[in-house]
């Protein structure tokens, strides 16, 4: 099936077994001596991928650049990328550029996106940013996310258009609701400010809360910002601390202290010294002074672990040389009261 179909012809070619490929690649080979072009082309992709045969990026290249010459699409749109790489070809910007134009004029997006961004930076072509823009423009409108977000970041700085915020929320927006999880944090942090858009804290919360379960750290960060601030903090919290436990979980040191911190007191509605000290010991490992002195309070009192003074009393001094003044006034008060 080639990639105008529902299967992308590279991911077929890989995801299939080795007895089944080597009889896709003798039907192929077949096929495409008889110059039909998409057999040639997915030949070529067989050879780049390994797949029924000996992986051989000049012989990829050689049937790839044969389905070019015929006017396959998607082969030219290869063309191009082969050169830029010089995998199988010679690397070239004049070359890739001719093939992607080519693909780019029958359409294919992601040629039309890589057009814009030669006219862009003038790789292989006259630097001109309206004619990246044009280009660009259209790949966006078929829909290929790349370029939609870099229609939006074009309005937003001024690139080859007039600067407008307003448009290039319509570009994040499309972007957004294809799933892009980078466009939804910049919807959302947009809708938070009133940039470009009326201010409404439901929709920035509801763009946020999308790209924040797809991993957006900013996103994230954002959400739990918001909830550890609002008014109504008995409500609130828990959500807040959801957000810094994802935030830690994937290294946040900051996140770490914040969340330490939370089941230390209880502030996320639930109070856990076995899990502030869990938190507390990664961001305090990594020198988080504050981490530090709460840790330190856990180990002098046994919270959460074994009573250790002499951990406490070493955790104390690095968060007294880190800059926290808590922890010097309590060195001073234990070592005055021995």
């Amino acid at each position: 099936m080639t990639e105008e179909g529902t299967t992308n012809p590279e991911d077929f070619i890989r995801s299939i077994g080795k007895k089944t490929s080597k009889m896709i690649f003798d039907t192929l080979l077949s096929k495409a001596e008889s110059e039909d072009p998409d057999s040639m082309y997915m030949l070529g992709i067989a050879y780049g991928a390994g797949q029924g045969v000996e992986r051989s990026l000049k012989d990829a290249a050689e049937w790839i650049g044969k389905a070019a010459e015929l006017g396959h699409p998607r082969a030219q749109y290869r063309m191009g990328v082969l050169h830029i790489e010089g995998e199988g070809v010679p690397r070239s910007m004049d070359d890739a550029f001719r093939w992607l134009m080519s693909a780019a004029e029958q359409g294919v997006p992601e040629a039309q996106h890589d057009v814009g961004v030669c006219y862009a930076t003038g790789q292989g072509v006259e630097q001109s940013m309206e004619s990246a823009v044009e280009w660009v423009r259209k790949a966006a409108e078929q829909g290929d996310i790349k370029s939609q977000m870099r229609m939006a970041n074009c309005y937003f700085h001024g690139e080859g258009v007039e600067r407008s915020y307003e448009m290039a929320n319509v570009w994040y927006r499309r972007a957004a609701e294809q799933g892009d999880a980078k466009a939804q944090c910049i919807l959302g942090y947009n809708y938070d400010i009133g940039r470009g858009v009326e201010r409404s804290e439901e929709e920035s919360i509801k763009w946020y809360t999308m790209a924040a379960e797809q991993g957006d750290m900013d996103a994230q960060y954002n959400l739990a910002i918001h909830y550890s601030t609002k008014d109504v903090t008995d409500e609130y919290m828990p959500e807040a601390a959801k957000w810094y436990e994802r935030l830690a979980e994937r290294g946040d040191v900051e996140a770490q202290y914040t969340i330490g911190s939370y089941y230390y007191d209880g502030t996320g509605g639930e109070l856990s010294f076995e899990k502030a000290v869990k938190w507390l010991s990664k961001a305090a490992k990594r020198g988080h002074p504050t981490a530090q002195f709460l840790l330190a309070n856990c180990y002098m009192n046994g919270w959460g672990t074994d009573e250790c003074k002499d951990t406490a009393m070493e955790l104390y001094r690095l968060s007294a040389e880190n800059g926290n003044p808590r922890a010097k006034r309590m060195l001073d008060d234990i070592e005055g009261s021995e």
